[in-house]
């Protein structure tokens, strides 16, 4: 967020303010909005591309939330099979028999469904098993005490373990040293996410040098 007087300000800081209130919803319909249009410029092009995006636990619980993504979706014309909805662990405090019914909804409708930050929440097996989900996501706490603890003695190798146990995909968060990524390359189909990889950028710059890419790989 770009502040008029204090400057840009990054989402740890504002989004959790946002959480407390409505605006987390505006917020995340602006995003959803966003989404699908950058969606939309290149579904066609590449059908195996996957989109993510962050659903804020307030946005998911809302009764209309589901009726307003398929609005955004159409409108747009977005493929849902090409978008990953991405929720916390703390959306499963709420009354857990309605958010698994939801999220049944949301499969039949086509998207994926990805637990973000997973193992810093309220993980139990219990109810991992009853989640029609798509991917976890391992917390970057986890992979950055890669450096110290190595893969043996951290818990991303559990984690993936049960994961994999459950056919499930793998992202694992906050890849920043080649060391980590070294360490989680001995995992199969992991995949990583993070500053070494890339870092934050505007949409139609990253659109613009996918397309110069795939020029280059044409010629």
């Amino acid at each position: 967020w770009q502040h008029p007087e204090k400057g840009l300000i990054p989402p740890n800081v504002f989004i959790g303010v946002a959480e407390q209130s409505d605006l987390i919803i505006s917020i995340s319909d602006w995003v959803l909005e966003q989404a699908c249009n950058i969606l939309n410029q290149i579904q066609n092009q590449l059908p195996s591309f996957t989109l993510s995006v962050n659903i804020s636990p307030r946005h998911f619980l809302q009764p209309n939330f589901i009726e307003g993504l398929m609005l955004v979706v159409n409108k747009h014309q977005a493929n849902p099979r090409q978008l990953v909805l991405e929720i916390t662990e703390g959306l499963f405090l709420e009354n857990l028999d309605e958010v698994v019914a939801k999220m049944h909804q949301i499969k039949q409708l086509g998207f994926s469904l990805s637990i973000d930050d997973f193992g810093t929440g309220y993980s139990s097996l219990s109810y991992l098993k009853r989640l029609p989900i798509d991917e976890l996501k391992i917390d970057r706490a986890f992979v950055i005490a890669l450096d110290e603890q190595g893969l043996s003695q951290s818990l991303v190798e559990t984690i993936y373990a049960v994961a994999s146990q459950m056919q499930l995909r793998v992202v694992a968060e906050g890849v920043e040293t080649t060391q980590q990524a070294d360490l989680l390359n001995t995992l199969p189909d992991i995949v990583q996410q993070g500053y070494l990889h890339g870092k934050p950028d505007l949409a139609e710059s990253w659109i613009s040098r996918w397309q110069d890419a795939k020029l280059l790989a044409r010629n």
